[in-house]
C-alpha cells in the first residue's frame, strides 16, 4: 500500500516475504506462467532489513534466485510485506464532517498508531464501504515505517529488478478470495491465516477489508513441534471469533458469517475438519489458484498441486493489479 501501484504491460513478478519464506507468481501476457519460493537464510523481518552487509546480501541472493527461476521477462516487482512489520488502525469518523476536520482527524488517528514521530512513516488512509452499526462511516490507515520501504526498494533493486508496488498480506489475501469465489456484497466472510507462531483473521465485509486481528501464539514447553493441535486451532479460532463478533456488533459466533476461509501452512486441513464437525458455516481451504488464468505447464507441478497455500499473498497482489487474471465469477457481486 505505501507505494502507489501501477499497470504497465502484463508481465511482473508478486513476492512475498514471511518469516522463514519467500514465495514469488510470475505474471506473462495476463497469465499466471511459473511459481517458486525458498526458504530464507535468515528470518524474514525489520531485523534483517536492518542488518549489516552479510545478512542483506543473503536476502538479496534469496530474491535475485528466486525471481530469476520463475524466469519473468519484465523487471517490475510487487512485494508483500507481513501485517506484524506495519501498523494498521480502522477507526470511524462522524457522519457529516468537513473536508478539513475530517483530514485532521484521520490525521489524528494515524498519530495514535504510531510508536515514534509520524513524519517517520508513509501513511495511506481510505474509506471502508461498511459501516458502524450506528451508521458512522469506517475508515483504515495503514502505516509503514519510510526506511522499511526505503529497505525494501534497495533489496529488490540490488537483485536486478524495480520496485513498483508494496501492499500488506492482509489486504492481498482479500483479493485472493474475491478472485476466486463467489462473495457477494451482502456475505459477511472469515479469513483464518493459520501459522507455526500466529493466528491472523480477517474479516470481510462489502467485498472488501472490515477488520483484522492477530493472536501470538506461544509453544507450550511439553509440545515437540511448533505446531498447535489442528483441534486446539479450531478452538482458539472460535473463541476469538466470538469476541470480534460480539465486540463490532456482527453477531454472536461463527453463525453470523456466510462463509469461512482457512489458509497458512499450519495444518489447516486438519483445522478444517476440526471445525466442520462442530459448524454448519460453509467452511473452505483457500486455493488462490482456483479461478485464475494459468498456463497448462504449471498445473501439474509440486506446489501448484500440493501447496497452493504459499502463493495466497503473491496471488492476491497479482488480482489486484491485473484483475483479468480471473475468470468469470457466475455470481452477481453486486448482489
Amino acid at each position: 500500500m505505501p507505494v502507489p501501484s501501477t499497470n504497465e504491460g502484463r508481465s511482473f513478478l508478486a513476492l512475498t516475504f514471511q518469516k522463514e519464506r519467500a514465495s514469488v507468481v510470475s505474471i506473462e501476457n495476463g497469465k499466471v506462467h511459473a511459481i517458486g519460493s525458498q526458504e530464507m537464510v535468515h528470518p524474514f523481518g525489520i531485523d534483517t532489513l536492518r542488518s549489516e552487509e552479510v545478512a542483506f546480501g543473503n536476502l538479496v541472493d534469496v530474491v535475485r534466485k528466486l525471481c530469476n527461476t520463475v524466469k519473468c521477462s519484465g523487471k517490475q516487482v510487487g512485494v508483500v510485506l507481513g501485517q506484524e512489520m506495519v501498523q494498521i488502525k480502522r477507526f470511524p469518523i462522524a457522519l457529516g464532517m468537513d473536508k478539513t476536520f475530517l483530514e485532521q482527524q484521520i490525521e489524528w488517528e494515524a498519530r495514535q498508531a504510531c510508536i515514534s514521530d509520524i513524519d517517520g512513516y508513509t501513511r495511506v488512509s481510505s474509506r471502508l464501504p461498511a459501516q458502524q452499526a450506528s451508521g458512522d462511516p469506517l475508515y483504515v490507515t495503514v502505516l509503514v515505517r519510510k526506511w522499511i520501504v526505503t529497505a525494501t526498494r534497495r533489496l529488490i533493486e540490488r537483485a536486478g529488478y524495480r520496485l513498483n508496488d508494496i501492499d500488506v498480506d492482509v489486504f492481498t489475501q482479500i483479493h485472493a478470495v474475491l478472485g476466486n469465489y463467489d462473495i457477494s456484497q451482502n456475505d459477511l466472510v472469515l479469513l483464518a491465516k493459520i501459522e507455526a507462531d500466529a493466528l491472523s483473521l480477517t474479516v470481510i465485509k462489502r467485498r472488501d477489508f472490515f477488520l483484522c486481528h492477530r493472536v501470538t501464539l506461544q509453544k507450550p514447553a511439553n509440545r515437540a513441534n511448533n505446531r498447535m493441535p489442528a483441534q486446539d486451532m479450531a478452538e482458539l479460532i472460535q473463541k476469538e471469533v466470538k469476541r470480534l463478533v460480539f465486540a463490532h456488533r456482527l453477531g454472536n459466533d461463527m453463525a453470523a458469517f456466510s462463509a469461512v476461509f482457512l489458509c497458512g501452512e499450519n495444518d489447516p486441513e486438519g483445522v478444517l475438519q476440526a471445525l466442520s464437525s462442530s459448524l454448519t458455516v460453509p467452511i473452505k481451504k483457500v486455493n488462490p489458484f482456483y479461478r485464475v488464468r494459468t498456463v497448462d505447464s504449471l498445473t501439474g507441478t509440486e506446489d501448484f498441486v500440493h501447496r497452493p497455500e504459499r502463493y495466497m499473498a503473491s496471488m492476491g497482489l497479482a488480482l489486484k493489479r491485473l484483475p483479468s487474471l480471473s475468470m468469470e465469477m457466475t455470481v452477481n457481486p453486486n448482489r
